[in-house]
């Protein structure tokens, strides 16, 4: 039961670790346009390319990452489906690592109300070693209407017992006083089922006033992409372990822009090891 729980866990902060951007090393795609569509990372002898494909109205309908880092895939494919007014209902997510744990894919469903124009809720269900589990995600908003809080509950069986749905992970947003930028997500989980909420994980960012390339506003939240909620581009993350400190990292992200004020190339260097990436992004 734990490690299934683990397991669900896994695939709602895959993303909380933000993809960062950042000199120009004479690597970047070009500025011929303000679509987004690949933004390639080279990290030692490994790269890592993460593809974005849109609707005829501009929205985002798929983000591909193929690639290596660490000698690790990368590979991750989510597919996002709307409905005829953009409203996303469902993803479809498939990665090699699922595939290791018998998982096909995950679907998840987005619930709206249009009445408000809000996502309020998602959930997504599978079978693993066993267990069936089932994540249900209700959102909360401020008096912006921007998500501050999203909680997920699980609920499970085994063998035909069913196990009640349990509040095992809350994300908490807080964003800056012009509301375009989030500058820190605070995530708060539960050790076992029914055991009380502590804080986990805290991501703490700073941006720039450039041109982020891709905003999703609260999709970004509702999609676990909560960097690509900002209107500028980040330009350092600091992401501190609670449970285990040795986990510490942040990494400092500088950039060179295109004339459009958007990114062109980049580099990263994360601390503690010094790691560098380099970035380009292309545009159409």
């Amino acid at each position: 039961m734990a490690a299934t729980l683990r397991f669900v866990i896994l695939i709602l902060t895959l993303s909380l670790t933000s993809c960062q951007k950042e000199i120009d090393w004479g690597t970047g795609g070009g500025n011929a346009g303000t679509l987004l569509y690949r933004v390639s990372t080279v990290s030692g002898t490994d790269t890592t390319m993460v593809d974005y494909s849109y609707d005829a109205a501009g929205r985002l309908v798929r983000e591909k990452t193929t690639g290596l880092r660490s000698g690790i895939s990368m590979d991750n494919d989510l597919r996002i489906y709307r409905n005829a007014t953009g409203v996303i209902t469902r993803t479809v997510q498939q990665s090699p690592a699922f595939t290791a744990l018998g998982v096909d894919s995950v679907i998840t469903a987005f619930y709206y109300n249009p009445a408000v124009s809000r996502y309020t809720a998602a959930s997504f269900s599978l079978t693993l070693l066993g267990f069936s589990v089932t994540d249900s995600a209700v959102f909360t908003y401020d008096g912006t209407g921007k998500i501050n809080k999203d909680e997920h509950y699980l609920s499970s069986g085994a063998l035909g017992v069913p196990v009640p749905a349990m509040l095992m992970l809350r994300n908490v947003y807080n964003y800056d006083p012009t509301g375009n930028n989030l500058l820190r997500v605070t995530q708060e989980t539960a050790g076992n089922p029914g055991d009380p909420l502590t804080q986990a994980m805290v991501q703490t960012y700073t941006v720039d006033a450039a041109i982020n390339p891709l905003v999703l506003l609260n999709e970004a939240i509702v999609l676990s992409r909560p960097a690509l909620f900002n209107a500028g581009n980040i330009t350092s993350v600091s992401v501190s372990d609670i449970a285990n400190p040795a986990n510490n990292f942040s990494e400092s992200n500088l950039y060179f822009y295109n004339r459009l004020n958007r990114p062109d190339s980049a580099h990263s260097t994360t601390t503690p090891g010094g790691a560098v990436n380099r970035i380009a992004y292309f545009y159409r």
